[in-house]
């Protein structure tokens, strides 16, 4: 379907959204933000309407949603004073003001259904030998308890395509992301699968298509296994052996901005910055409460966590990766087994999670440098001059030594600094 409104058209099938005859690089939330917009055009859509049907009911801030809303308006053209498309109603929520125009384009042979058909109706199916096979949390993950907490990333039916990837990689299970280790171990027989196979992933699903006359056929089977189990979006791991799926897909921190090991003190979910109150409430009540081995990945406002898995090595990983590819930004680790992993700030105000190697404001060659003294232990403390020089320190006995040795450090080469962030968290200047 297509919506035609304004200058903007936006096309559900391939989800795409053109403004002024351009296509826009759209981030998948906002997408499906605008899509249910539109299709409840004729009444008010409340801030709860827009948590359970994009956020599938989850903890998600005030700022979050503010955030979301004005990325649509951008978007689409709009913004907060004229409201021409959307329209905020205080206290009420949200409104699709703008005349809409709805065309039904014809579906291409190569597109992929998206409504998944019981594998009993498939004739593939009836064949073992060339079989698409269906692996999602079966396989004895039975006893793999995974706890996935505070904001899903939900995907309508028509975001369960892959778009065109490149090949990059020769596929290892030993690699496989978001599955468990023991479902690594039920891939390993992937390459022995007769071709032309595909293997599609999402973050609680897996699907596995062989016997394909060809790649096309291959990776929308995949699709269909995987939508079959999953409630979130699958995409194209692999086809053939060729690993395909982008570094977009899955933007992970690098292995240094990782601090995994748990010291000595444990986490206490009142205390997790940019945080709601209910997401503090979950952690306090579904993650503290877990048994080990246990992980807890955090990002700005959000957190994904792992538990009962069958190593921390694993719960880690997961946490991660989970994290990672659900908001499509790469998180840290906050907490292994209960205690905190990296100091959280007491003197500032924290505003956002900092990675050094990824932080888009200082410079590639500072970001070597500071992400490798980051690698020292606790704790740690970034200052920045007015002549844009950076300077880290580690290893500091306390929150305010750390401050200090940064500032201090500056101040001999710079004549005006600021605080930037303590540990692996951005501060506020106030």
């Amino acid at each position: 379907m297509r919506y035609l409104f304004e200058d903007v058209a936006l096309d559900t099938d391939r989800r795409e959204i053109r403004r002024g005859g351009r296509s826009l690089s759209v981030e998948p939330l906002v997408f499906d933000l605008i899509t249910h917009l539109i299709r409840n055009r004729e009444r008010v859509v409340s801030k709860e309407d827009l948590r359970a049907a994009i956020w599938g009911g989850r903890t998600v801030s005030e700022s979050t949603l503010s955030s979301c809303i004005t990325a649509v308006r951008a978007t689409v053209g709009d913004n907060g004073e004229d409201q021409h498309v959307v329209r905020t109603l205080p206290r009420k929520g949200f409104r699709f003001v703008a005349s809409v125009r709805e065309e039904a384009e014809p579906v291409a042979p190569e597109a992929f259904a998206h409504e998944p058909t019981p594998v009993a109706t498939s004739q593939r199916s009836r064949t073992p030998a060339r079989a698409a096979v269906v692996l999602a949390a079966a396989a004895g993950l039975g006893t793999i308890a995974a706890t996935l907490l505070v904001l899903l990333w939900p995907e309508s039916d028509a975001s369960r395509r892959t778009s065109p990837l490149r090949a990059i990689q020769k596929f290892d299970a030993a690699t496989v992301p978001l599955v468990s280790d023991e479902m690594r171990g039920v891939l390993a027989a992937y390459p022995r699968r007769p071709d032309v196979k595909a293997l599609a992933l999402a973050s609680d699903g897996v699907g596995v298509a062989d016997g394909a006359p060809n790649s096309d056929s291959a990776k929308q089977e995949a699709l269909r296994q995987c939508s079959i189990v999953a409630k979130r979006l699958c995409r194209i791991y692999a086809v053939g052996m060729d690993v395909v799926w982008s570094k977009e897909a899955l933007p992970l921190p690098v292995p240094s901005d990782l601090h995994v090991e748990p010291l000595d003190i444990p986490l206490v979910p009142d205390e997790i910055p940019i945080f709601s109150s209910r997401g503090r409430q979950d952690v306090a009540e579904r993650y503290m409460k877990s048994a080990n081995p246990r992980a807890l990945a955090f990002t700005a406002g959000v957190a994904w966590f792992q538990v009962q898995r069958a190593s921390r090595e694993e719960a880690v990983r997961m946490a991660v990766e989970h994290c990672s590819v659900n908001l499509l930004r790469p998180c840290l680790i906050l907490s292994v087994d209960g205690f905190l992993t990296i100091q959280i700030p007491k003197t500032r105000r924290v505003v956002r999670t900092f990675l050094p190697s990824t932080e888009a404001e200082i410079p590639e060659l500072d970001r070597e440098r500071i992400a490798q003294i980051y690698q020292g232990r606790e704790w740690r403390a970034l200052a920045r001059g007015k002549k844009g020089t950076w300077h880290p320190v580690a290893a500091a006995a306390s929150e305010a030594a750390a401050i200090d040795a940064a500032i201090n450090a500056c101040s001999q080469a710079d004549g005006e600094c600021r605080l930037y962030a303590i540990g692996n968290f951005r501060v506020a200047d106030d």
